[in-house]
């Protein structure tokens, strides 16, 4: 793969070196006081649809059932985007740590990385990476694992419940909603599925606080976002 570049390095390309301190200490909040805090940074969701992180993982909390999910959706296919590459090639565990954070938040105890078929070249480095989170996960007490899933393809898997009838075994179609997945998603059971800049992001909200996060971005779109630039132009890249 050719290497990308990045015009820009603040909190989401630092090194993720420091992620399992970030989740020792998250580990040790209540659950509705994490939610409080993502509700009140304002973090939206990085996938498009600009909903509220912090409310779709209170209704998935809320949600009854013993059994939840969290998906990470990596089915990155819009033309020209190639930032959740940049993120799962130099900062996985960052990714992770986020999708942890939300499983102790919502009380889940399996996640999956849903991965863009082009994407497959990362998948070693992904499942190296995924290994040692888990066992990491273990010592700190937490019940969770996360596994890796790949996409065939298809443009349309992007869309949540899409991505979800894919990983069940079916063509991906989108569903009529509601129901919505944080309340029925994979296998019918409470889903959060987020995307992997969001996840990012909500590992940069454990870290620094929500009081910090929000005085970057703007007043509709609050913290980091990323934006690849490619084509005929002078500077191309990843930039935050």
């Amino acid at each position: 793969m050719e290497t990308t570049k990045l015009r820009r390095v603040d909190f989401v390309f630092r090194p993720d070196n420091t992620c399992i301190d970030v989740l020792r200490k998250t580990l040790q909040r209540d659950a509705d006081d994490i939610i409080i805090e993502l509700i009140d940074s304002g973090l939206k969701g990085r996938g498009g649809a600009g909903f509220l992180t912090g409310l779709k993982w209170k209704l998935a909390k809320e949600a009854e059932g013993d059994i939840k999910y969290v998906i990470c959706n990596a089915d990155e296919g819009e033309p020209g985007t190639f930032k959740d590459r940049e993120i799962l090639d130099r900062v996985p565990r960052r990714v992770l740590t986020g999708m942890a954070i939300c499983a102790h938040t919502i009380g889940a105890k399996e996640g999956f990385i849903y991965l863009r078929a082009e994407y497959k070249f990362l998948a070693p480095r992904l499942k190296a990476v995924i290994a040692e989170m888990n066992e990491e996960f273990k010592k700190l007490g937490l019940d969770f694992c996360i596994s890796l899933r790949y996409g065939s393809g298809a443009y349309v898997c992007g869309e949540e419940t899409a991505l979800i009838d894919s990983m069940e075994g079916r063509r991906g179609e989108p569903r009529n909603k509601p129901p919505f997945p944080v309340t029925e998603g994979y296998l019918n059971k409470p889903t959060v599925v987020n995307n992997v800049e969001t996840f990012v992001n909500c590992c940069i909200i454990a870290n620094i606080g929500g009081e910090e996060y929000k005085k970057f971005g703007t007043d509709n779109s609050r913290g980091f976002k990323l934006f690849s630039v490619s084509g005929d132009c002078a500077k191309e890249g990843v930039f935050e």
